[in-house]
C-alpha cells in the first residue's frame, strides 16, 4: 500500500506541475514569497523595504515590515526557492521570475499528498484499490483541490493536514502514537492558518482516547507560532493582522448564500462532487459510525463559521477559496457515488466536473480584477453582480487572451515587469495559463520549451502507467 501511494503522490504532483502556471496570483503569494526570499537570501524574517510590488504587511519590532501570514507557506517555500536560484544558475534566466515560479509549484506536491493520503485511507476503511485510486484522482481534477493545487494559498494545505489528522485517529491500535500524529498534523496546520485552531475540540471530543497523544502533538506549533509572533510583533498573540477584530463582522446571511448557492462563490457550482460527498458522509455513518461525522461535523461548521468572515468571499478568486480546507475531507463521502451501478450517470458527472475545473483555471485568476476595474466594479462587491461573475468573467478572459511575447529587454528575466496597467504586465496577464505559455512569452526557445514539455510527459505517463498496472495485478 506504502509503494502504491508513493507512486499516486508521484503521478499526482506530476500532472499537477504538467498543468502548473508557474506564477503568482496575488499580493497574498508576493508577500509569502518575500518573507522566503529574505530567509534565504538575509537570514531574517522581515521584509524591509518593501521591494517589487505592494505587499501585505504591518509594522513591526523597530519599525521594520513584517507579514501578517502565519509561516506555513513561507517556511515550506525554502525548498522551492533555492531549486528556483539552481535553475537560475543553470539556465541563465533571471532569478527575478525563476525562484517565484518555483515557489507557485507548491501546492502540486500538495495536491499529490492529498491523492496518496485519500488512497490510504479508502483501503485501510476496507475498499479495494480501484475505489481508492478513484477517489484520489477525482479530489485532485474534478474537485475544487484541482484549483486550489494551482496556487500556494494556505486554504488547501490546511485542508490535507485537516485530512490527514483525521486519517490516524480511526484505528484502534497505538492510540497515543496515533493520537500525537494526529497532533503534529494540526500543528503544521496552526502554522498554515492561526485560524485551523478552531476545529481542535471536534477532534478532540471525536477522539477523546487520543487526546493526550493529540494535545502533545500540538504544543511545537503553539510554541513555534508564538515565537514567529513575538518575534515580528512582540506578543505571541499579535499576528500583525489588520482585520482581525472585524474578523466575524461579515453578514452571516450574505456570506452562508454566498458561499453555498450564489453562482459567485457558491461551492454548490464550482465544486458539486464536494456537496454530494458532504452528504455521502452521512451515508457512510452507517457502515463506519461516529467517525464519519467528524468531517462532516467540521465540513458544515466550517462553512458557517466562513460565512461569518467580513472576507467570506476571498477577494478576486475563482470559487470559495475560504471553503478550500474541507474540500479533501469531504471527498471521502464520494465512495457511495462510485458504487453506483449506472455508470453513464458517475461518467457524466465526474467529466463535468472536470470540466468546470478546466475553465476556472485556463485564464489567470488575477486577471479578474483588470475585468472589474473596466467595468467600475469592487471585486469586494462583485459576488452580488450576477453579469459580472466570474463565470462571465472567465469568458471575457479568454476573449482577451494574446500570444504576443514580451518586449526584449523584460524577456528572461532580464528586467522586472512594471505591475499594473503597463504592455508588459497585461502581455503577460492576458494569457492561458499553463507554465510553457509564460516560458514561451519571456523569449524562452521554442525548442527547449516542447523538450521539457515532451520529458515532462513521458515521465507523467511513466508513473500513470505504474499505478494502472498495481492496481489492475491487485
Amino acid at each position: 500500500m506504502i509503494k502504491k501511494s508513493i507512486l499516486i503522490f508521484c503521478a499526482v504532483s506530476l500532472s499537477l506541475l504538467l498543468l502548473a502556471s508557474g506564477r503568482l496570483y496575488s499580493l497574498d503569494d508576493e508577500t509569502n514569497y518575500l518573507v522566503t526570499r529574505s530567509i534565504c537570501e538575509y537570514g531574517r524574517i522581515d521584509i524591509s523595504p518593501q521591494m517589487e510590488k505592494p505587499i501585505n504587511v504591518s509594522a513591526g519590532r523597530s519599525g521594520k515590515l513584517y507579514s501578517y501570514y502565519a509561516p506555513g507557506t513561507s517556511f515550506f517555500g525554502i525548498p522551492f526557492y533555492f531549486a528556483g536560484k539552481l535553475a537560475s544558475a543553470f539556465s541563465g534566466i533571471g532569478d527575478i521570475y525563476i525562484t517565484r515560479a518555483f515557489f507557485s509549484l507548491q501546492g502540486s506536491v500538495w495536491g499529490g499528498l492529498c491523492a496518496a493520503i485519500l488512497f490510504i485511507i479508502i483501503t485501510k476503511l476496507g475498499y479495494d484499490e480501484k475505489t481508492a485510486v478513484a477517489i484520489s484522482l477525482i479530489n485532485s481534477f474534478a474537485t475544487y483541490s484541482f484549483a486550489l493545487s494551482h496556487t500556494i494559498i494556505s486554504n488547501f494545505p490546511v485542508g490535507v493536514l485537516y485530512l490527514l489528522a483525521w486519517s490516524t485517529i480511526f484505528e484502534n491500535e497505538k492510540i497515543f502514537r496515533k493520537g500525537l500524529a494526529s497532533g503534529i498534523a494540526l500543528s503544521l496546520a496552526f502554522l498554515y492558518r492561526y485560524d485551523s485552531a478552531l476545529f481542535w475540540p471536534i477532534l478532540l471530543i471525536g477522539r477523546p482516547r487520543r487526546a493526550s497523544g493529540i494535545i502533545l502533538g500540538l504544543i511545537p506549533g503553539i510554541v513555534l507560532g508564538g515565537v514567529y509572533n513575538f518575534a515580528r510583533f512582540g506578543s505571541v498573540l499579535d499576528t500583525g493582522a489588520p482585520d482581525m477584530q472585524n474578523m466575524f463582522a461579515g453578514n452571516f446571511g450574505e456570506g452562508f448564500l454566498g458561499l453555498t448557492i450564489h453562482p459567485s462563490r457558491g461551492i454548490l457550482w464550482y465544486s458539486p462532487l464536494t456537496v454530494l460527498g458532504l452528504f455521502g458522509l452521512i451515508l457512510l455513518k452507517k457502515k463506519f459510525g461516529k467517525f464519519m461525522l467528524i468531517p462532516f461535523i467540521i465540513g458544515i461548521l466550517h462553512i458557517l463559521i466562513v460565512s461569518s468572515h467580513s472576507i467570506w468571499n476571498g477577494g478576486a478568486c475563482w470559487g470559495p477559496r475560504h471553503l478550500g480546507s474541507i474540500v479533501p475531507m469531504l471527498s471521502i463521502g464520494l465512495i457511495p457515488f462510485i458504487k453506483v451501478r449506472k455508470k453513464w450517470i458517475k461518467n457524466l458527472g465526474v467529466v463535468s466536473a472536470i470540466l468546470i475545473q478546466l475553465y476556472g483555471t485556463v485564464v489567470a485568476t488575477d486577471s479578474w480584477n483588470d475585468l472589474l476595474w473596466d467595468y467600475g466594479i469592487n471585486y469586494e462587491v462583485s459576488w452580488s453582480t450576477v453579469k459580472y461573475n466570474p463565470w462571465y468573467g472567465q469568458f471575457e478572459l479568454l476573449k482577451r487572451v494574446n500570444f504576443q511575447r514580451l518586449p526584449a529587454e523584460y524577456q528572461r528575466s532580464k528586467k522586472i515587469i512594471p505591475v499594473g496597467d503597463t504592455a508588459p504586465n497585461q502581455i503577460m496577464r492576458k494569457s492561458i495559463d499553463q507554465w510553457s505559455v509564460y516560458a514561451w512569452k519571456m523569449g524562452i526557445n521554442s525548442k527547449i520549451i516542447i523538450l521539457f514539455l515532451v520529458m515532462q510527459i513521458a515521465i507523467t505517463l511513466f508513473f500513470w502507467k505504474r499505478v494502472n498496472t498495481r492496481t489492475y495485478a491487485s
